[in-house]
């Protein structure tokens, strides 16, 4: 049974929002014109005070880190802890920012000579609130290149890795030799007391025949040899074996490799998860 909404709640969480946001703008704005952003800008036909684009910067700064922190969907852990901070960080300065102004105001602070001090402070919050979330966007754009979900048809893998799917070989060992780092590129379905080109000698006697009305061999994705596979597979083999891939972020920290090495160990790893 769904619960009705508790419209007063809802209410006063409005009315204290919006006297917030008020209260904090209009004190950022005034310590904007104490630190000499008096000047308007004309915009369109109407003119702006430049003291608020101190609360803007502040708030839209705060704002946009918040929704990377809580956004666990598309962000991963080590990316939403970087968030978090620039967060933190922007509430910071926003309750600093309003301090500093009522203490002024109330001239329980006087600044006299030292005024140069608040100009300083007021004038370097843009470009750090710029530059904090530049970075903050840069970090999180590696999440958003490897949030790419598994595509049910698992020869779609290989067009993301650049590898080739190919048949499994009658002898179920010489899979397991691919993760143990064998190196091979390409396994082919063989029967038993032929030749194999993989080994170089014959099958064991006790593999047995597959008979011909048997179903067509599952597809399983080979990928080029990289020494890392085998690491990452063992390495990961409890998240896979729960059908979890880690991170981008966490492979290229854990394995220290570049972007596109790891892109291609992840690959790897998407095939191994596939049920």
């Amino acid at each position: 049974m769904s619960q009705r909404r508790d419209w007063t709640v809802l209410a006063c969480v409005a009315l204290v929002a919006v006297a917030t946001v008020v209260a904090s703008f209009t004190a950022q704005a005034g310590l904007g014109e104490l630190a000499g952003w008096v000047k308007n800008l004309h915009l369109f036909g109407v003119e702006v005070s430049m003291s608020w684009l101190l609360p803007v910067t502040v708030d839209a700064y705060g704002i946009a880190a918040t929704r990377i922190a809580t956004n666990k969907r598309r962000y991963s852990a080590e990316v939403r802890a970087h968030a978090f901070g620039h967060a933190l960080a922007a509430v910071v300065v926003s309750v600093l920012g309003n301090a500093m102004y009522h203490l002024l105001e109330a001239r329980v602070i006087v600044l006299g000579s030292a005024a140069w001090v608040l100009v300083v402070a007021v004038s370097v919050v843009p470009p750090i609130a710029l530059g904090g979330l530049a970075h903050l966007l840069g970090i999180a754009a590696r999440d958003e290149v490897e949030a790419v979900a598994v595509p049910a048809n698992p020869a779609h893998v290989s067009d993301l890795v650049e590898v080739e799917p190919v048949a499994v070989p009658a002898n179920r060992a010489h899979v397991r030799d691919l993760v143990e780092g064998s190196g091979a590129e390409v396994v082919e379905e063989v029967e038993p007391g032929t030749p194999n080109r993989f080994h170089g000698n014959d099958l064991p006697a006790d593999v047995p025949d597959v008979p011909a009305s048997s179903p067509a061999p599952t597809p399983v994705l080979t990928p080029a040899p990289d020494e890392l596979f085998p690491v990452a597979a063992e390495r990961y083999a409890d998240a896979l074996a729960e059908g979890q891939v880690p991170a981008l972020t966490r492979i290229k920290k854990e394995l220290r490799v570049g972007q596109p090495r790891a892109a291609r160990i992840r690959g790897y790893l998407l095939q191994l998860a596939q049920p």
